[in-house]
């Protein structure tokens, strides 16, 4: 198991706090812009223990259920994995609390370069060579 330094592991600390931070303070400054109507709510859902940030329509519309992910953001080795953005200004916002625009991981870029178990070998899709 690597061993780090004191300041190491502070600057560890230190960056995992801050991000989780700016992702917990933009979400909810998103919940309370995005509040359109009673009958529909948007709620940030900020998990610590499990590093999972999301942002969540729920209610009704007339007979219509709503339950949709607007954001859905994981901190997977001080990066920030973007699983879903369903906004235009989010990386934006979050770079503009400090975050490097280097620390932002698309899931469907990750995903594109990991081989699928469950996918047959005519099915995966082509890799840059």
């Amino acid at each position: 198991q690597a061993q780090c330094s004191n300041s190491e592991y502070w600057t560890f600390i230190s960056v995992e706090y801050s991000y989780r931070t700016a992702i917990a303070e933009t979400l909810r400054e998103y919940a309370q812009l995005r509040r359109r109507t009673s009958s529909v709510h948007t709620i940030a859902i900020c998990d610590t223990a499990t590093d999972n940030y999301l942002l969540v329509n729920l209610g009704w519309t007339d007979d219509e259920r709503i339950h949709n992910i607007v954001i859905h953001l994981r901190i997977i080795d001080r990066q920030i994995h973007i699983e879903w953005n369903g906004t235009d200004t989010l990386i934006e916002d979050l770079i503009d609390r400090g975050i490097p625009k280097s620390d932002f991981i698309s899931a469907i870029a990750r995903e594109r370069t990991k081989p699928n178990p469950y996918m047959s070998q005519h099915d995966r899709p082509l890799t840059e060579a």
